[in-house]
């Protein structure tokens, strides 16, 4: 857990402030363009390979190269006795830095060019060099990093507990899944240590949990939204990271103008299969046959971690107009894209898969973030097992323009 002082949150507030961090009542607010960035990678004459100080510049810049949405890899050098052989070498310098890159968890995020128009000149540091360019994330938009004394309640200005099985606040009995839990507010808690903590326990033959969602308080559109958490471990556990879209109208109609899943869900991190797997999964509604997306499984895609409860992870969602990609430490597994017709979903595996939505994509409109940990039906454990959600940052950012957030609570 990383040191979390008065200082730092400072910075954070500070980092916010500078690119319009939305007050209470406020309309959507988008930040400005950021502008693109060159880093510049000198070669030795005549070398492809990375010495130990262009590691080290590398390595000092990793850090914004990962919050980058791509990264232009270009090579360059002096024309020699030929040009083929001045691109050849070109080529290998770009290799070898996307190599490095590569290797630092920024696959998906390369695009190298090859060579770079061979340059003149005797000085290394004008023609021996490969160029990374790259435009920023605009900075920070909203956060939560839940420092407080332990057994401290969250902010009621960005978050409402919700309690029960849903019946009361939604009108929605088991919130529509079927899961058991009993959700109570004494269940979401600060832990003293930087994190929110969703405590789940069987007490008494009955299964208690919480539920918080930031719904009519805070809403998102498009921009980098980066999670650090800790899942539970147990296979009665069912925690997920999701969104809904922010017209969602309950079965009560309380609020909201769609229903689900007209109103669109975007599961980003949901752990299935009795806590065994994550998948990010995209909820819509075809228009024509007025049927859920798939039979309501939607479209999904698994998350490269073998282990669901193997410590704190940093789960990030990249969202602008028609595409919304997925990431799992700083490394791609998924992206999502609407090409008007149809939903297409590519895979770090590999794997593709395109799905008729009849031109639906319910996902270029405002959403809500909802944090719960559930437990599902015909769960079993002995009286008194218990669990632990920890999430110890939410940080949602802009990314390549784009980020709108409203603070309404």
């Amino acid at each position: 857990m990383r040191s979390k002082v008065s200082s730092a949150l400072l910075a954070l507030v500070l980092a916010a402030t500078s690119v319009g961090l939305a007050q209470p009542g406020a309309a959507l607010t988008k930040p400005a363009q950021p502008a693109s960035q060159t880093i510049k990678v000198c070669f030795a004459s005549g070398k492809s390979s990375l010495s130990a100080v262009a590691r080290q510049q590398l390595a000092t810049q990793l850090e914004m190269l990962q919050k980058a949405a791509k990264v232009a890899v270009i090579g360059y050098a002096r024309v020699g006795k030929t040009t083929a052989a001045s691109k050849t070498l070109s080529s290998k310098r770009a290799k070898a830095v996307a190599n490095y890159l590569s290797a630092s968890g920024l696959v998906a995020r390369l695009v190298v060019t090859g060579a770079g128009a061979p340059k003149t000149g005797a000085a290394s540091s004008t023609a021996d060099r490969v160029e990374l360019k790259f435009v920023p994330t605009g900075g920070l938009l909203w956060s939560q990093d839940f420092n407080g004394p332990a057994g401290a309640a969250l902010t009621n200005r960005y978050f409402t507990e919700l309690t029960g099985d849903g019946t009361a606040d939604l009108g929605l009995t088991q919130f529509g899944t079927g899961e058991i839990e009993q959700n109570t507010p004494d269940a979401v808690t600060l832990d003293g240590s930087g994190n929110m903590r969703i405590s789940t326990s069987l007490t008494g033959g009955i299964w208690h949990s919480g539920r918080v969602w930031t719904a009519q308080k805070v809403a998102y559109r498009y921009g980098s939204i980066e999670i650090r958490t800790k899942l539970p471990s147990g296979d009665f556990n069912w925690p997920a990271l999701w969104f809904l879209g922010d017209n969602y109208r309950p079965p009560n109609g309380t609020f909201g103008t769609k229903g689900w899943p007209e109103a669109g869900e975007l599961d980003f991190v949901e752990s299935l299969s009795g806590n065994t797997q994550v998948r990010s999964t995209l909820h819509g509604l075809d228009p024509k046959t007025g049927s859920a997306w798939l039979g309501g499984a939607g479209v999904s895609a698994l998350a490269p971690l073998p282990l669901v409860d193997s410590g704190f992870h940093v789960w990030r969602m990249d969202w602008k107009p028609d595409s919304i990609a997925f990431y799992l430490d700083g490394i791609w597994y998924a992206t999502f894209t609407f090409n008007g017709s149809n939903v297409v979903l590519r895979q770090s595996s590999g794997e593709e898969q395109n799905f008729m939505s009849s031109g639906s994509w319910p996902f270029n409109q405002p959403i809500f973030l909802i944090i719960n940990n559930a437990v599902p039906k015909r769960s079993f454990a002995p009286e008194g097992s218990s669990s632990q959600l920890l999430i110890d940052y939410i940080h949602y950012s802009a990314f390549e323009g784009f980020g709108e957030v409203a603070v309404r609570g």
